[in-house]
């Protein structure tokens, strides 16, 4: 045993070391650190034939329609989801709390949206789905009235800070490297599918199932087809109905970061900065690097879509979700989770990844909730961290080896490493799921089973094969079937080679992203941030440190970061070192595609590893740790040599347009 316990802490001490060597890499690299800013005509006409916001009239009917259909969607995100779980622990206040709530509201309406369409045409649907919101928005404030006329005076402020922020917020939704006005998903359904003929705005038709992503229009069909009207105007409408909401959700979705992060027992001002961190740091192991992550025009801020924001945040929510214990099972419960599963499904489909992760994580924690308090768990999982780095610094060092040699040292670390975690757990003892973690399995499983039944049924990229099946069946018969896809989604032959975007990169609007292959430093300041960090949490849990919290807490946390960081190298293999037999956008494993795959565990490793060492140091660590968090954030918004060229093309934008 005691050779254990030495050879425990020296796999400790050498992920300390080798998330050290990461850092100095990461600093030592100042080529090519910044591709500069870059200012682009505030006239163009852009690729999708959508022109700028402000370039037709805008109607003060649509702006208040959609901020009350928007409010709408918070109050039922607030009182159906957000406060059962976070609400009455003075997480946050009401305002802020039901900010969060659009995150969740929006997943709800969109479902309710989804079922109703399935049955009803649009002009039958829209009153509908309006009543139901509405019913539901009026019986929620009149839940939450008590606690909203306790807090009038916080109110009357978070309606300023929304103001403000739903300004500064929509500085980032306008104009992303010469690109389109919202995003491309968005500018897609405006011109194909509210603009239709046959089943848009002013038309008879159906809203029609639509493969790949449609969340954003399932919960916008109501708003859109009883305010606007056809006409030369309506693709401006359209554009600002989309634009205000797409800025509404991204500031819902950083306010239910804080409040999650809140949820995990850290103070006020470490969760800001931590939520700061995420949303406008470069997340580049050097923060001074300005290079683009995924395709999502990282940081957080700039996602695209709030699709595009939730899915790298989910394994933070789901981790504080169970943290706050207290589920209950009932007919309310079940039919949220289902309608919730239904809500995430019509979000892209990569959201699919995360389910064997969350129901892994309910299942390890449940078969051992003391493993966090036992110093033998900790030290392997610190030892696989230091296996992990080591496999990834040979991988991305070996720049001789063949792909396949490559990629089956990342998918050795990942396997190997969780057999040796498993086999720690058997050695501490197993025990029967207790009553908690049964109904916290339970939920989430009702949540993925709504999910997979919204892909079969209600539309995105499993409809395609599926509408053979149902395409004479009633209500399916009377639905049109749209799709953004050119045909499967995963090609059906790939071979393990460097994929095209790996060594030389992929250019978009003067900036790189990837390209990273060509060099381990390169690798290491780009994307050495989540494994550095999750390495030297786990490490430091290791050595004993004693960091505060429960016992079933710490389980949890060890289990999280483990988890997305044995999923990462896996992650790794698919972003870097898969060549699909076709080069089809769709088909051939595009950036997009990439992107998607390693987002949860490289924005939620690092939430999850910054929430625990944060929760558990002492308070001058604390402070150090905030004001490095703070710094880098600073750095990445206020230096000019780093700023992204989206925010000086944003600004150029809006004052273009208060300006003609």
């Amino acid at each position: 045993m005691k050779a254990f316990v030495i050879g425990g802490r020296i796999a400790a001490f050498a992920a300390l070391g080798m998330a050290g060597l990461w850092l100095v890499l990461a600093l030592l690299t100042w080529g090519d650190l910044a591709n500069g800013p870059r200012v682009s005509s505030p006239f163009s006409t852009f690729g999708y034939g959508q022109a700028a916001l402000f370039s037709a009239p805008v109607h003060f009917a649509h702006v208040l329609g959609t901020l009350a259909w928007c409010g709408a969607a918070m109050l039922i995100g607030y009182a159906l989801v957000i406060r059962p779980i976070w609400g009455g622990k003075h997480y946050a206040g009401a305002g802020l709390m039901a900010l969060a709530g659009i995150v969740p509201g929006m997943l709800l309406v969109g479902a309710v949206s989804r079922i109703v369409t399935l049955f009803a045409p649009n002009a039958v649907a829209a009153p509908l789905i309006a009543l139901l919101v509405g019913g539901a928005s009026v019986w929620a404030a009149i839940a939450l009235w008590p606690r909203i006329r306790l807090a009038r005076a916080e109110w009357r402020g978070v309606a300023i800070m929304l103001i403000v922020a739903l300004l500064g917020g929509l500085v980032f939704q306008l104009h992303v490297d010469r690109g389109h006005a919202v995003a491309e998903g968005s500018i897609w359904f405006i011109n194909t599918v509210f603009l239709s003929e046959v089943y848009g705005v002013g038309a008879g038709g159906s809203f029609p199932l639509v493969t790949q992503h449609y969340d954003e229009a399932a919960f916008l069909l109501t708003p859109i087809h009883l305010l606007v009207r056809p006409g030369e105007d309506a693709s401006a409408a359209l554009t600002l109905i989309y634009w205000i909401t797409l800025a509404v959700t991204r500031l819902g979705m950083i306010a239910l970061t804080y409040i999650a992060l809140r949820g995990l027992a850290l103070d006020r001002f470490s969760a800001f900065a931590c939520t700061a961190f995420v949303c406008a740091a470069s997340l580049s192991l050097n923060p001074f690097s300005s290079r683009l992550l995924f395709d999502s025009l990282s940081p957080l801020l700039y996602a695209l879509h709030g699709a595009r924001f939730l899915a790298p945040i989910l394994p933070l929510l789901i981790v504080s979700a169970l943290a706050q214990g207290g589920l209950r099972i009932d007919a309310k419960t079940i039919v949220l989770a289902v309608l919730l599963g239904l809500g995430l499904s019509a979000m892209p489909v990569h959201l699919a990844i995360i389910a064997p992760w969350a129901l892994a994580l309910l299942v390890l924690v449940g078969l051992n909730p003391t493993a966090g308090e036992r110093g033998p768990m900790w030290r392997a999982a610190a030892a696989v961290a230091a296996c992990v780095l080591a496999a990834v610094t040979i991988v991305y060092a070996a720049q001789f080896a063949p792909a396949p040699v490559r990629a089956g040292v990342l998918a050795a670390s990942a396997g190997l490493g969780g057999l040796w975690l498993l086999w720690y757990l058997l050695r501490t003892g197993l025990q029967a799921l207790a009553v908690e973690d049964r109904r916290a399995l339970a939920v989430m499983t009702l949540v993925f089973l709504g999910y997979g039944l919204g892909l079969v049924f209600l539309g995105n990229v499993a409809l395609g094969p599926m509408s053979e099946m149902f395409g004479d069946i009633w209500p399916y018969s009377a639905r049109d079937v749209l799709s953004r896809l050119d045909g499967a989604v995963v090609a059906p032959n790939a071979t393990i080679a460097a994929s095209p975007f790996c060594p030389a990169g992929y250019e978009w609007g003067y900036r790189t992203l990837t390209g990273h292959c060509g060099s381990l430093p390169m690798f290491v300041r780009t994307y050495g941030l989540p494994f550095a960090l999750m390495a030297a949490v786990l490490a430091w849990g290791a050595l004993r440190l004693r960091p505060a919290g429960d016992t079933r807490s710490k389980t949890v946390m060890l289990w999280a970061i483990a988890l997305c960081l044995l999923a990462l190298p896996v992650a790794f293999i698919l972003f870097d070192f898969i060549t699909p037999s076709v080069g089809s956008e769709t088909t051939g494993w595009s950036i997009w595609l990439r992107s998607r795959v390693v987002e949860p565990w490289f924005v939620g490793g690092v939430l999850l590893a910054l929430a625990f060492f944060l929760c558990g140091t002492s308070e001058i660590w604390r402070g150090r740790a905030n004001l490095v968090l703070v710094g880098a954030t600073a750095v990445h918004i206020l230096n000019p040599l780093v700023a992204s060229s989206q925010w000086v093309a944003n600004v150029a934008y809006w004052v273009a347009a208060f300006m003609t």
